[in-house]
């Protein structure tokens, strides 16, 4: 079934463009304040910075664009034309506006709210739900909504744009920072086999060596209420979770958004990207280009991720019982799994 009947997107014909900008704010992060639990060989990411260019041209010809960003990378709003809104998500205005130094917690600068009109999205009033999340028609013809996502952060908001008819781009802001919190799940399981960049293939079982549910109970801990019971199917099972006493204000309507964004992640006709995922950063094409739909099927993605190979690796070096697992990771490639252990 097409995403629009699945998801309750209403039609519509109109579309946007998107390009995706890599603003550079990239570096190297423990894993702990973003997912868990801790993965041997697993410690540390590295993030990436995307902010995302929305340009939409109505029926008279004229051109619009939204730029969306979350607070890591705000940049400065005082910079574009004052004619340009500000729009922010449910509460900013209350706890931040009108900003530093006037509001000492505010991450924001007064001089960004001056001279331009700043308007707070009103979830409340709306009668669009999309993939179990209220929406708001932001151009008022189906092609750009920006969606309630609470739990990161104050007036924390996504956004899914039509790029075709029946194809869309879904912006997770910073509902997750690596899509190893939301994959594999039950529409993205992870395939029998993956191809690999330098092997000719990968078996899907070789990740579920490292994945949490199959070590022991104690080093699951809390993240069972979540991932499920240690010994148990992984298949369907994002490798993290939401980390408790991590960055996000409100965890549990946290991780309520991201069982909802795997709802638009199990349509193939639905492109999924979060501000920081770096396991994307080799199969997306970024500003000028225009945004480009992934080359790989989209449940593969999170395992074509460079971190979660060197899982597996620590994995294979630290136990020789893994020797089988490891021989289908690199089937086809018996010679040079060799010389790896030699």
């Amino acid at each position: 079934m097409s995403a629009t009947s699945v998801l309750n997107i209403p039609p519509s014909k109109s579309t946007v463009s998107v390009s995706i900008i890599d603003t550079t704010l990239n570096g190297d992060l423990p894993t702990a304040p973003f997912m868990g639990p801790t993965m041997n060989g697993f410690e540390r990411w590295y993030g990436v910075g995307y902010a995302f260019l929305v340009t939409h041209q109505d029926s008279a010809g004229k051109i619009r664009r939204v730029v969306h960003a979350h607070p890591d990378h705000i940049g400065r709003p005082s910079l574009f034309p004052s004619t340009a809104s500000l729009i922010v998500g449910p509460g900013v205005k209350e706890a931040y506006f009108p900003g530093y130094p006037t509001i000492p917690d505010a991450p924001v600068l007064a001089r960004e709210f001056e001279g331009r009109e700043v308007r707070e999205l009103d979830f409340a009033s709306t009668r669009i739900e999309i993939g179990g999340l209220k929406a708001l028609d932001y151009f008022n013809d189906g092609s750009f909504y920006l969606l309630s996502a609470p739990g990161h952060a104050i007036g924390h908001i996504n956004a899914l744009a039509r790029t075709t008819e029946d194809s869309f781009m879904y912006f997770a802001g910073d509902s997750f920072h690596h899509s190893s919190v939301l994959r594999p799940h039950g529409g993205a399981t992870l395939p029998e086999e993956i191809q690999l960049p330098g092997h000719s293939c990968c078996s899907g079982r070789a990740f579920h060596a490292v994945h949490p549910v199959a070590g022991n109970s104690a080093a699951l801990g809390p993240y069972s209420k979540v991932l499920g019971e240690a010994g148990s199917d992984a298949n369907g099972v994002p490798f993290h979770a939401l980390p408790e006493g991590g960055i996000f204000m409100d965890l549990e309507a946290s991780r309520e958004t991201v069982r909802a964004i795997q709802r638009f992640d199990a349509s193939p006709d639905v492109f999924v990207v979060a501000s920081h995922d770096s396991s994307l950063f080799s199969v997306v094409e970024v500003f000028p280009a225009d945004g480009r739909r992934c080359q790989h099927p989209i449940g593969d993605v999170v395992a074509l991720d460079v971190q979660l190979i060197n899982a597996v690796d620590r994995a294979r070096r630290a136990s020789a019982s893994l020797d089988a697992v490891i021989e289908e990771l690199f089937e086809g490639n018996s010679t040079e799994t060799q010389s790896q252990r030699s």
